[in-house]
């Protein structure tokens, strides 16, 4: 177990030697948090997950429409037992619509 852990370690060095052998090749900088491409990349990164979160909303809100319309339930005044549907319709409408200022 320790000549594996042994090993794995000098196979990361050696690839960390050979990265930045090719960073100096091709005149690279690595990335700080104070950088721009970092900065760039992070807000990338947050604007991602926020999308994701808004589909994921998406796909529960149309999931349960699916569900109560096969249900019939939406005329018998049953569907706030769960949540109430054009709320949250209105919701995700409104979220999609912020998109752009998150």
């Amino acid at each position: 177990m320790e000549t594996k852990r042994r090993q794995l370690i000098d196979r990361r060095d050696r690839l960390l030697d050979v990265i930045e052998d090719l960073e100096l090749k091709l005149n690279m900088e690595r990335w700080t948090p104070l950088c721009d491409e970092w900065t760039a990349a992070a807000e990338k990164v947050r604007l991602r997950n926020y999308k994701k979160a808004i589909d994921n909303l998406e796909g529960l809100v149309v999931a349960r429409i699916f569900e109560l319309a096969k249900m019939n339930m939406p005329q018998t005044g049953k569907s706030r037992q769960w949540f109430h549907v054009p709320l949250l319709t209105i919701i995700l409408c409104r979220l999609q619509t912020s998109d752009a200022d998150f």
